[in-house]
């Protein structure tokens, strides 16, 4: 028997048979899916916890308060007037104003 004969002959003999390997493979299969079926949900969670982490929650004023108002609209509508022109020299805040009770005679729906 030549070398060659001797090494197929071992590998043959040492090769499990086909219903271990679909067997094995079926058991990894059912494993593997549910797991791969989680990972977009923990990385949503992830993301979600990530892009949170540098917001804050809604300011709340106090009367008395002193608060600057945004002119980003004020902007954009200076924008949108005449075709060239540039917003780089309007301010970007208006104020500081002081912020007064209020008295709703309306509630918001």
């Amino acid at each position: 028997m030549s070398a060659v004969n001797a090494n197929i002959s071992n590998a043959v003999k040492d090769a499990p048979d086909e219903a271990a390997l679909v067997a094995d493979l079926l058991e990894r299969i059912d494993t593997d899916v549910p797991e791969a079926q989680d990972d977009p949900l923990a990385a949503k969670v992830a993301q979600m916890s990530a892009a949170n982490r540098g917001r804050t929650n809604d300011q709340e004023f106090k009367v008395g308060d002193m608060a600057l108002l945004s002119t980003f609209r004020r902007r954009q509508a200076y924008i949108r007037r005449v075709d060239n022109r540039v917003a780089k020299s309007v301010v970007r805040y208006d104020g500081s104003y002081e912020v007064l009770p209020t008295f709703r005679l309306h509630t918001r729906t």
